[in-house]
């Protein structure tokens, strides 16, 4: 009995992206159920990277065992989706070579059908710094549609050496977005219409000329359909020493007049051998709350959930604030 083995050859395709700036997905498919092995980018998969001044170049390594199947799709700076042209989708000399189609692009859903989770890198509106990078992630309505924001601010100054870049991940049961390499100066990035109820997690890595070793990870889950969105506008100090005032303002849509009350929670680490701490949620019809007696010197997050006449709830909106130093311990 005589048996042979083919050789697998495995051949790496350099995807060039447009340089118009945005959000570019590539995503591949072996057809015919066909699995290409291992050592090569897998028989289905997708890629994302942003491109705000240069043309970003990545790699799709696949085997001769395979016929694969590309499709692209492009989000612009200003949001809006557009076409890339099938015929720069082909593979010639081992590269591809995204192509924009002018005039393709539609702010109301894709070329092809209405929109589903798009992404867009959007104008840093972030604010001053807390934790090394200020990770945030929070869901917001507004008049042109439901998002998952992203962002985060620089590490402080005197941390380390300076930062070139960020990786960006965001992911959901079944899916992950990312990583995007974005530039120093970028702050801020969304995912429009997000799935209801459903938990998106983000990673965000600093990149320096020594390596990329300061992250921070944060999640936020949707609010189920028919909630109200998130309190905005939150602030949170301390009251005295051993107190924390937090204030907010009502959602920024037509959900705020569908709120009965909110919910404030007050939460801290393990702090040695103590363990973590959180209070019971605190209802109030108002925008503001006074904590109960807390520890002094002690970093606490805050969170604010809108509830409606439905009792459904919104997503939490979350601060952090120390109380004062001095006095007896609390909790």
């Amino acid at each position: 009995m005589f048996s042979c083995t083919r050789t697998v050859t495995s051949q790496v395709i350099t995807i060039r992206t447009d340089t118009v700036a945005g959000v570019y997905t590539v995503s591949w498919q072996a057809r015919h159920g066909c699995d290409p092995g291992t050592g090569t980018s897998g028989a289905s998969g997708s890629m994302s990277w942003t491109v705000v001044d240069e043309p970003v170049e990545f790699a799709l390594v696949v085997s001769d065992l395979c016929e694969f199947d590309l499709s692209a799709a492009f989000l612009n700076a200003a949001g809006a989706v557009c076409r890339i042209a099938p015929s720069s989708l082909r593979i010639s000399d081992a590269e591809v070579n995204l192509v924009v189609e002018p005039n393709s692009c539609t702010s109301t859903g894709t070329p092809d059908g209405p929109t589903d989770e798009a992404l867009a890198l959007e104008v840093d509106e972030s604010a001053d710094g807390g934790n090394p990078l200020n990770a945030r992630f929070e869901f917001a309505t507004s008049t042109d549609g439901d998002r998952v924001i992203a962002s985060w601010s620089p590490p402080s100054s005197g941390s380390g050496p300076s930062i070139t870049g960020y990786s960006l991940t965001i992911s959901r049961p079944g899916r992950i977005f990312g990583p995007f390499r974005l530039s120093a100066s970028d702050r801020r990035f969304a995912i429009r219409n997000p799935r209801a109820d459903t938990t998106y997690t983000m990673r965000v890595v600093a990149e320096s000329a020594l390596g990329s070793d300061l992250e921070a990870t944060t999640s936020v889950t949707t609010p189920p359909a028919g909630s109200p969105s998130s309190p905005r506008n939150v602030s949170a100090a301390a009251h005295g020493v051993r107190q924390i005032r937090v204030t907010w303002s009502p959602p920024p849509d037509s959900t705020s007049a569908t709120i009965s009350h909110y919910l404030v929670r007050y939460s801290r680490p393990a702090i040695g051998d103590i363990p973590p701490w959180q209070s019971r949620p605190y209802s109030t019809t108002g925008t503001s709350h006074t904590s109960p007696n807390l520890r002094f010197g002690t970093t606490y997050t805050v969170s604010i959930t809108a509830v409606n006449h439905d009792n459904r709830a919104s997503s939490p909106s979350t601060t952090q604030a120390t109380t004062g130093a001095g006095g007896s311990q609390g909790r």
